[in-house]
């Protein structure tokens, strides 16, 4: 392929049968090559999206049905129990795959990164024909074997196959297939250039920058010649500001064919890029910053907190006694310890502890840290704190709405790192404070426990508690619960 970009035909121009493809060396060098045919073999997404759709409505019914027969023919259950089973599982997996997203063409051709929303989907689906027939009894007369024989195989039918289809996937993308190729429209051939290469790297090669235009020779005729000869799949423009005459007039001449097009507005000055668009009293907007939970989230992780810390205080209000009297056994002072902690929104309140420290050696504002063999704590207070046990009271907080089990863990408000306030060593440490600090957290289910003395500790810190916050999800919550359950026994590097 040539280093120099072919000259762009006009509309005047004859557009040969078999044009050879844009050149996007320079600023895309490296990336995605165009084919050298224009016209690549075309396999619409949609087509994906039904065969996708198929394999997994096909597999799951037949699926449903073998193990029915083998299981249920020596027991003499009634076909209905199969029927119902099947439209009750059918209705719960259609909404499960919208909300997840299942279907939608860039799902499909994302390879692996299927399997995540496909394992969602199953578990809403499921959960949902489990707790119709045994929690609320919708549906009767049910066996649990089968049920859960099916659930099971289901779930490794529509991951098996997605998993086999990776490969193909690729062939597919490497081949021609599945690709959009665009038209990319800039204020200048160079800037149209660099927007191509981008935009074939955000999309992982499924799409294909064919040509990139400079906003004058697209309104000389080379626009309308691609989109009117079918060698573009879509038009992207951007250069609203530069010249709105030009742009509404090349989208203008555009609208005569079938071919989208798509304006892309010049937000480079911003340093974070928007979320999404939005409709907001008739006027499109960009989202730059969006709650981290919606408000059906945030009942549900507040619906998740209540119910399992009032279980946790009603099982372990004996430890918790037994603890009391410990403490107040070993040492002279108060049994709890309270201290200023940085909670949601930045605003401070008071976390419940078990005093696992002499009194007279309490730190309320958390100026020091606590470190291995630290002389400030009790014999007691070293067998609470290995065993974290001296967080218990914390469930108090959570019941009070101050703390959720799982979040960020709230840090002391005068604690430093390196000598500064945490704020001023890690520029993002305060977007941790978006949602209420947790008992327990990802960070700390991954290795970051203890001490924090260096920028390192606090970055990988902050890094897996914004993880969580742009990814929670209550499956997330129940793995990192289950996970701090197994350190709490099994760790010993807590001190």
């Amino acid at each position: 392929m040539s280093g120099q970009t072919p000259p762009i035909p006009t509309a005047a121009t004859e557009f040969p049968a078999r044009p050879a493809a844009w050149d996007l060396s320079g600023p895309a060098r490296g990336l995605a090559e165009p084919h050298d045919d224009a016209a690549p073999r075309k396999l619409p997404a949609a087509a994906l999206q039904v065969l996708a759709a198929a394999l997994d409505a096909v597999g799951a019914a037949l699926l449903s049905a073998l193990i029915f027969l083998a299981y249920g023919s020596q027991r003499d259950y009634p076909a209905e129990q199969l029927y119902v089973g099947l439209v009750f599982f059918c209705l719960a997996w259609a909404l499960a795959a919208q909300a997840q997203g299942l279907y939608r063409s860039e799902t499909v051709l994302l390879g692996r990164e299927q399997l995540r929303p496909a394992l969602r989907t199953n578990l809403y689906a499921f959960g949902a024909l489990l707790l119709a027939a045994f929690g609320a009894q919708l549906i009767g007369g049910f066996s649990r074997i089968w049920l859960l024989s099916w659930a099971l195989a289901t779930v490794f039918w529509t991951l098996g196959w997605r998993v086999l289809w990776d490969g193909q996937l690729r062939r597919l993308l490497a081949g021609g297939y599945c690709i959009e190729r665009v038209l990319v429209v800039a204020p200048t051939e160079a800037r149209a250039l660099a927007l191509g290469g981008g935009l074939q790297t955000d999309t992982v090669g499924r799409l294909r920058a064919v040509a990139a235009l400079s906003l004058d020779d697209a309104m000389a005729g080379a626009a309308l010649t691609l989109a009117q000869e079918r060698l573009v799949d879509r038009v992207m423009i951007q250069g609203l500001n530069h010249d709105p005459a030009a742009v509404n007039g090349l989208v203008g001449v555009l609208s005569r064919f079938s071919v989208p097009v798509s304006l892309m507005p010049d937000l480079d000055a911003l340093e974070m890029p928007p979320l999404h668009a939005a409709r907001i009293g008739g006027r499109i907007t960009f989202e730059m910053v969006t709650r981290p939970l919606t408000d059906a989230q945030a009942a549900m992780k507040r619906a998740e907190d209540v119910v399992i810390s009032t279980l946790a205080l009603l099982a372990l209000a004996p430890l918790m006694l037994v603890i009391a009297v410990a403490i107040k056994l070993d040492s002279p002072g108060p049994v709890f310890f309270r201290q200023k902690r940085v909670g949601f929104h930045d605003r401070a309140f008071r976390v419940w502890k078990f005093r696992t420290m002499y009194h007279e050696s309490g730190d309320q504002i958390g100026l020091r840290q606590t470190s291995r063999d630290d002389p400030r704590v009790t014999r007691v207070g070293r067998l609470l704190r290995r065993s974290s046990a001296d967080e218990l009271p914390q469930l108090f907080n959570v019941m009070a709405g101050d703390m959720a089990l799982v979040g960020p863990r709230p840090h002391a408000i005068a604690m430093t790192t390196a000598g500064r306030p945490l704020s001023a060593v890690v520029e993002e440490y305060a977007a941790r404070h978006r949602i209420k600090p947790g008992i327990t957290g990802w960070a700390q289910v991954n290795g970051c426990r203890g001490e924090v003395h260096t920028e390192d500790q606090l970055r990988a810190r902050v890094e897996h508690d914004l993880f969580y916050i742009s990814n929670w999800s209550l499956g997330l919550d129940i793995w990192i619960l289950t996970k701090t359950a197994i350190l709490v026994l099994f760790d010993r590097r807590a001190y």
